[in-house]
């Protein structure tokens, strides 16, 4: 997720909101959920397709307790998520975002 967020404000050119009139932050906010409304949408197909037998909310709950955790060293950068069990492992096998795991 933070990769997609990541390349959201990069090759997207969705960075942060630098000006404060209504209109403006009402587009950005609209392009924002509208992005997130696609992200829900392609989730739920996916446990839909597979018969995986877990709601939206109970995934999402699940899988909160992992975290990509960012290493700095002499201007290096490493990343590395958190210790992921093999029932996460099962429930992520489908979304193919194992392989995305550094």
């Amino acid at each position: 997720m933070e990769k997609a967020l990541s390349h959201l404000r990069s090759g997207a050119s969705l960075s942060p909101v630098r000006y404060q009139l209504p209109g403006r932050v009402e587009a950005y906010l609209s392009v924002v959920n509208f992005i997130a409304y696609e992200i829900m949408a392609a989730i739920m197909w996916k446990i839909d397709f597979h018969s995986m037998r877990i709601s939206y909310e109970d995934l999402m709950d699940k899988l909160s307790g992992i975290s990509e955790v960012v290493l700095v060293r002499k201007g290096k950068r490493i990343y590395r998520w958190t210790t992921v069990s093999q029932e996460m492992q099962k429930l992520l096998k489908p979304f193919d975002v194992m392989s995305l795991q550094t």
